[in-house]
C-alpha cells in the first residue's frame, strides 16, 4: 500500500511539475524582470526550500534508522556466527568423546575376551582339582567308614563304663550326705556348749557388780551420787547437741552445695542468655537485611519488567519501521521527477543572477547607498493587488503542499501569510537565498548588495523603527549560492 501512495504523489508532482511549467509566465531574454516575477520567483524559491528540509530530514531520519537496524543485522550476523562456532565446538568435542569412546569399547571387548579365556582356563583348573578332592574324599570316606565301625564298639564299651561311673558317683553322694549330717551335729553341740559358758559368765559378773554396788554405796555420799547423776544427765544432752550439731552442720554443707550449684546454673543460664540475645539481634539484623533486600530485588524485578515491556514496544516498533523501509525502498529507487523541476528552477535562477548581476556592472539599478531610502520606501508598500494572478496560476492543486489550504477553507492573501510571519524569520528565509545566490557569481561587495537590496524590496512586511535602522546601517551579508548537484546530493 505504502509505495502506490507514494506513486500517487509522484504522478501528483508530475502534473504540479507541467501545471507550473505551463503557468511559467513568457518573457525575452532582454527584459527585465518584473515586481511581480520577482515575487513569483521568491514564492518558488522558498517552497522549493521547505520541500528540500523536508525531504532531508526525512532523509536522516530514514538514514539514522537504517543505520541503526545496520548494526542490528551486524549483531545478529556476529551472534549467528558464534553459536555456530560453538556448535561446530560442541560437535568437534562430542566426536572426539565418541571416537573415545569408541577406543574404550575396543579396548574392553579385547580384555572381556582375554579375561574370559582366562576364566575358562581357571574353571578347567578347578574341574581337574575338584574330580582330584572327589576322588581323595572317597577313599578317605572308606577310611572313616572302617573307623566308624570301631567307634561303635568304642562306643558299647564307654556306656558300660558310663554305668560303673553312675554307680560310684550315687555311693560317694550317700557318704557325702552321711558326713555333712556329723558335721552338723558336732557344730550344732559346740553352739549349745557356747551359750551355757556364756550365761554362766553373765551371771557371774552380775553377781560380781551386784556386790560391787552395795560395797560402793555403802562408800559415796549423797552429793557424790547427785553430781554422777547431773554429769550422766549433762553428757547425754551433749551427746544429743553434738549429734543435733552434726546433723545441722550437714544440712548446712548440704545447703552450701546447692547455693554453689544454683549459682553455677544461674551463671550458665546468664551465659546463655546473652548467647541468646546475641543470636537473637543477628537474627533481627538478618531478617532487615533479607527483608530490605527483598523489597530490592522486587523493586529491580518490577523495574526489569518495566524494562521487558519498553523492550518489547522497542522491538515492535523496529519491526514496524523495519517494514516500513522495505515498503519505501521501492519508492526511493524510483527517480523522482520533482528533482528535474528543481534542477530547472535552479539554472533559471542562476540565468537571473546573471542577468542582474551584468545589470549591476552596467550601473542599471540604484546605488548601494540608496538601499536604506529603498527600504524605507518599501515599508509602505502594502497594495499587492497584482500577486492576485500568481495565486491563481495553476501550478500544482490547492492543499497539496500543505502551504495553501484546501478550497472548503478560507485561502488567506499573502499579505496576511507574509504579517503572520515575524521580521527575523522573513528575513533570514530570504538571506538564505541570497547568500547562495550571489557569493558564486561576483566577489564585487555593492553588486551583492544592489542585489540583495532588489530582492529584499519585494518583501510586503512592516518592521519596527529600530529594524528599520538596522536594515540602514547594516545590510545583508551575502554568501556563496550551492549548485543544482549539491542540492540534488542533499536531498537523496
Amino acid at each position: 500500500m505504502p509505495p502506490k501512495k507514494k506513486s500517487g504523489k509522484g504522478g501528483k508532482k508530475e502534473k504540479k511539475g507541467e501545471k507550473s511549467k505551463s503557468a511559467r509566465p513568457t518573457r525575452q531574454a532582454g527584459e527585465p524582470l518584473g515586481e511581480t516575477s520577482k515575487a513569483f520567483y521568491l514564492l518558488q524559491i522558498r517552497d522549493l526550500e521547505n520541500r528540500l528540509a523536508r525531504y532531508q530530514r526525512k532523509c536522516d531520519e530514514l538514514e539514522v534508522g537504517n543505520g541503526q537496524f545496520n548494526e542490528k543485522f551486524v549483531q545478529l550476523e556476529t551472534d549467528k556466527k558464534e553459536v555456530v562456532g560453538f556448535w561446530k565446538r560442541q560437535v568437534e568435542t562430542k566426536t572426539d568423546e565418541i571416537a573415545d569412546l569408541n577406543d574404550r569399547y575396543i579396548g574392553l571387548q579385547q580384555t572381556r575376551e582375554n579375561e574370559k579365556e582366562q576364566f575358562e582356563l581357571q574353571i578347567q583348573q578347578q574341574r581337574n582339582e575338584y574330580q582330584e578332592m572327589k576322588d581323595t574324599l572317597t577313599s578317605e570316606n572308606m577310611i572313616l567308614g572302617g573307623k566308624l565301625a570301631s567307634l561303635e564298639e568304642f562306643k558299647v564299651q564307654k556306656d558300660d563304663l558310663m554305668a560303673k561311673f553312675a554307680m560310684l558317683e550315687e555311693e560317694l553322694k550317700k557318704k557325702q550326705q552321711d558326713h555333712e549330717e556329723d558335721i552338723y551335729n558336732l557344730e550344732k553341740k559346740a553352739v549349745i556348749d557356747k551359750d551355757r559358758l556364756k550365761k554362766e559368765m553373765i551371771l557371774r559378773v552380775n553377781q560380781v557388780a551386784a556386790e560391787f554396788r552395795k560395797v560402793s554405796n555403802k562408800q559415796m555420799a549423797e552429793t557424790t551420787k547427785r553430781t554422777i547423776r547431773e554429769n550422766v544427765s549433762i553428757t547425754t544432752q551433749l551427746a544429743k547437741m553434738s549429734d543435733k550439731t552434726m546433723e545441722i552442720l550437714q544440712e548446712n554443707e548440704e545447703l552450701r552445695n546447692k547455693e554453689k550449684q544454683y549459682k553455677q546454673q544461674i551463671e550458665l543460664m546468664e551465659v546463655n542468655e546473652k548467647e541468646l540475645a546475641k543470636k537473637n539481634h543477628s537474627s533481627q539484623k538478618i531478617i532487615r537485611m533479607l527483608t530490605e533486600k527483598c523489597r530490592h530485588q522486587e523493586e529491580e524485578i518490577a523495574a526489569f519488567e518495566q524494562k521487558e515491556q519498553e523492550h518489547q514496544q522497542v522491538l515492535a516498533e523496529v519491526n514496524m519501521l523495519q517494514e516500513q523501509v522495505t515498503f519505501a525502498q521501492p519508492a526511493y529507487d524510483e527517480p523522482d521527477t520533482s528533482l528535474t523541476d528543481v534542477e530547472q528552477r535552479n539554472h533559471l535562477l542562476q540565468q537571473l543572477l546573471m542577468l542582474l548581476n551584468s545589470a549591476a556592472s552596467a550601473g542599471l539599478g540604484p546605488k548601494p547607498g540608496e538601499l536604506g531610502k529603498q527600504l524605507l520606501g518599501m515599508v509602505c508598500f502594502s497594495d499587492l493587488s497584482a500577486l492576485g494572478s500568481i495565486g491563481a496560476i495553476p501550478h500544482y492543486n490547492l492543499g497539496d503542499l500543505g502551504l495553501v489550504p484546501r478550497p472548503s477553507q478560507a485561502v488567506p492573501t499573502f499579505t496576511e501569510r507574509v504579517h503572520g510571519l515575524s521580521a527575523t524569520t522573513h528575513l533570514r528565509s530570504l538571506r538564505k537565498v541570497l547568500t547562495r545566490s550571489v557569493g558564486v557569481q561576483t566577489v564585487s561587495t555593492p553588486k551583492a548588495l544592489f542585489y540583495a537590496d532588489q530582492l529584499l524590496s519585494q518583501a510586503p512586511k512592516d518592521p519596527t523603527n529600530k529594524e528599520k535602522t538596522e536594515l540602514i546601517h547594516s545590510p545583508p551579508v551575502l554568501g556563496p549560492i550551492t549548485s543544482s548537484k549539491t542540492l540534488t546530493n542533499k536531498a537523496f
